[in-house]
């Protein structure tokens, strides 16, 4: 095993997941397992047996069978939960898994009515089809013998690409258990040990997991037009190609893993090397014996230009036929996307007309635009080191703020910086004071005293944790500095030198020249020649060292701040002799060939970025909330006096690691002012209203109609301005029209009559806002 991947594997272990797994005493989804034993065991009458049977396809019919009739409601919530434990893409899994971190076996993403169809048949007829259902089942009745890779094909990629062999179904476990057999993983109870491999292995993904999001296929032949309104008909379209994609074999299965995974691939019909129409395919077949058993007659109703057979699959000239067949659900244009904007797979590249390529991503417009905004952010914060994302409500800035750490941070999800230690966020109130924001004091009753304790999401102990990084990361000797020597580490770097000396040699005096140093070097420091040898270093049989360990520290001269660090004149002198001494001594190991290292307390830390997030910032006094560190905003790394101690520090730095995001709604009129003084010291960025990640037609529609209010001088109020106030996209962001209506009611209407009360909206448009009223119920 490469070094690179045991690293990574040993990363793995550190992890939250891993450990919480391995030292469970509990078998790690013991909840699914008992739900699994209650859902085999409920008695349910022949009558509904027969008919479960026989409607197992029909999800849509039994899932509000499941949910609206008494017969059936206990059965439907069973089977929905045990879902709930499987697939992270399960049916109301927020309320019917009853784990508070909401585990799941894995990523599986299986369609729900596969599930529901898998589950009836094997309750009744004990039948189970090879794939992930079986799997996770197996697995919740033998954790010892299976793995929760719910996928064939990510066992396929495992033994493929991890172990070096081809996927044999038979030897998987114990090729799986052999691989991890070297790190003698220590496991509490041992029917957690296949699932805690199981995360270590999706840890280490990015070593075997490859997978593909649709294809990229250059067709200008005109016949989409026709094939988009059929699909707005509701219409399932059928469509072929006479080439199978390039990669063929490989490709097919990933596009199957990917119709397994997410429901359908996605094609990008391209004319002149732009993309101009999208088809979202579900199935595919690539011969007549697999049309015959994909029924697409049957699980498809009323779907378009059907060739009857795969043969049937042809131009009208016979010239060119089907080599594979695939089926859309939909179909629909899009604004044109540049060949550029694609990653193509194994490094296919732009295929020819008439060929297909496999596409990994895809950046569109939208998001290229949100990339070059999002490098603007990091680019003003990096400088700035504090800013403020400002614009009305719903445009998404505290996700935005979240975002920009994320990237800051260099994780992979927003969700990753829960429990973060680099991260902090807090909101800002009306009542916030400067003590609040520093010290963090909560009151709390204590018999018939009350208690003061820190809270430790506050700015003074968030900074010192920064602070305390930023000192670390200086540490000898690859970045050390002038500006950042500090003691603790010369004395420290004193005993780890004479302790490799030892190996090496005598240490004793041979030259009794003094260097010609600096008045301030030789103010600064006591070169110990003529006196205790052990503080003098000189390997016998070599040159002199012209380097000298030795701090004179009783020396007055030399004054300590009391942030730690030497006077200047003590940090420059000793900076010149340690760079001296560390080369010449370096030279000598390498002639000896060793190499000089350091102990552990002396290795430095990466230098890490921590990130305040502060919400509503404008909503408390901020002059009076920030007081002197407003100052410290400006000036980085140098010391205020605070008001309030933090562990009975009164001096307060603000580190150049530690950078603030506030956010600030711009139509709220009820917030405190913020002053120049303030407003020098942050720089600001617009976040405002962006239609295009509104997906929902319905959704766009509406968005586009309130959007309408505050662009006319007839319905919004002179001294306002339209990018302040207009309602924010994140509002129209939904799963359907039914999660639509709901927000409309109780969410954008309200704020639409407030903003009517409070003089943004003028009187014009109290019709407008009376009629989305009626439309979506009172």
């Amino acid at each position: 095993m490469e070094q690179k991947l045991k690293n990574k594997i040993l990363e793995a272990l550190q992890t939250d997941r891993v450990i919480s797994v391995i030292n469970s005493q509990k078998f790690y989804f013991q909840k699914a397992k008992d739900v699994l034993s209650e859902f085999l065991q409920i008695a349910i009458s022949d009558e509904t047996k027969t008919f479960l049977i026989a409607n197992k396809k029909e999800y849509n019919e039994l899932k509000n069978l499941f949910e609206t009739t008494e017969e059936l409601s206990e059965f439907g919530r069973l089977i929905f939960s045990l879902i709930a434990y499987c697939d992270s893409n399960a049916y109301r899994k927020i309320d019917l898994n009853d784990y508070s971190d909401k585990r799941v076996l894995a990523l599986a993403f299986v369609r729900m009515n596969n599930w529901v169809e898998q589950l009836i048949l094997y309750k009744f007829e004990n039948q189970l089809t090879d794939g992930s259902i079986k799997n996770a089942i197996q697995y919740l009745l033998n954790p010892d013998d299976n793995f929760t890779m719910l996928s064939e094909n990510h066992r396929s990629q495992i033994s493929e690409n991890l172990f070096k062999k081809p996927y044999n179904k038979e030897t998987f476990k114990d090729s799986f258990l052999n691989f991890f057999s070297e790190f003698s993983i220590n496991i509490t109870n041992n029917e957690n040990y296949t699932y805690a491999l199981s995360c270590i292995a999706y840890y280490v993904s990015s070593e075997w997991k490859e997978s593909i999001i649709g294809l990229v296929s250059p067709d200008g032949t005109g016949w989409q037009d026709e094939a988009v309104e059929e699909s707005k008909n509701g219409k399932y379209v059928a469509l072929w190609n006479h080439r199978k994609p390039n990669g063929t074999t490989k490709t097919l299965k990933l596009l199957r893993q990917c119709i397994e995974e997410n429901d359908f691939f996605k094609i990008f019909y391209t004319s002149n090397h732009n993309a101009l129409y999208v088809a979202e395919i579900v199935d595919f077949v690539t011969n007549q014996n697999e049309l015959n058993k994909a029924q697409w007659d049957k699980n498809y109703n009323g779907f378009a230009w059907d060739g009857k057979t795969f043969a049937g699959y042809k131009n009208k000239n016979d010239e060119k036929s089907a080599r594979w067949v695939y089926m859309a659900r939909k179909i629909y244009k899009i604004e044109p996307i540049h060949a550029s904007n694609f990653v193509y797979y194994n490094n296919y590249g732009y295929p020819s007309v008439g060929c297909q390529a496999p596409i990994v991503s895809i950046l569109s417009n939208s998001e290229i635009k949100n990339q070059r905004q999002m490098n603007t952010n990091l680019n003003v914060l990096n400088y700035k080191k504090q800013i403020i994302l400002q614009g009305p409500p719903g445009t998404g800035k505290t996700r935005e703020a979240k975002l920009i750490a994320t990237e800051m941070l260099g994780i992979s999800s927003v969700e990753e910086l829960n429990n973060n230690i680099q991260f902090k966020l807090i909101q800002f109130h009306p009542s916030y004071t400067y003590e609040d924001f520093v010290r963090g004091i909560v009151a709390q009753s204590k018999g018939d005293q009350i208690e003061y304790k820190n809270v430790d999401k506050t700015l003074g102990l968030f900074a010192k944790e920064a602070l305390k990084n930023l000192r670390n990361s200086k540490k000898v000797p690859e970045l050390i500095s002038k500006e950042n020597w500090v003691e603790e580490n010369y004395l420290k770097f004193k005993e780890d030198l004479e302790q490799q000396l030892q190996e090496g040699g005598e240490i004793i005096i041979k030259d009794k020249t003094k260097p010609k140093i600096t008045a301030i070097e030789e103010d600064a420091l006591r070169v110990n020649r003529y006196s205790n040898e052990k503080d003098s270093i000189l390997v016998k049989d070599t040159d002199v060292i012209e380097g000298y360990i030795g701090l004179n520290l009783t020396n007055p001269s030399i004054k300590v701040k009391e942030n730690g660090l030497l006077s200047k004149s003590a940090r420059s002198g000793m900076y010149y002799l340690y760079q001296n001494l560390i080369e010449k001594f370096s030279q000598f190991l390498k002639s000896k060939n060793k190499e000089f290292k350091l102990t552990e307390d002396l290795k430095p830390e990466a230098l890490k970025k921590f990130i305040l997030v502060i919400d509503e910032i404008n909503r408390a006094n901020l002059s009076s909330v920030l007081g002197e560190l407003i100052y410290a905003l400006e000036y980085r790394g140098e010391a205020v006096e605070s008001m309030y101690a933090v562990d009975d520090e009164t001096k307060l730095i603000l580190p150049p690691n530690l950078f603030i995001i506030g956010t600030m709604n711009t139509a709220d009129r009820s917030v405190g002012h913020i002053d120049y003084a303030i407003r020098r010291r942050f720089a600001f960025i617009n976040v405002l209203p962006n239609d295009s990640v509104i997906e929902n037609t319905a959704a766009k529609v509406l968005f586009e109609e309130i959007s309408n209010l505050f662009e006319s001088k007839d319905t919004l109020a002179s001294d306002f301005k339209k990018e302040h106030v207009q309602l924010g996209h994140s509002y129209f962001i939904v799963k359907d029209n039914e999660e639509l209506n709901m927000r409309a009611k109780y969410e954008i209407v309200p704020i639409l009559e407030e903003y009517l009360k409070d003089g943004i909206l003028l009187e014009k448009a109290e019709k407008t806002i009376l009629e989305l009223k009626e439309r979506f119920g009172d």
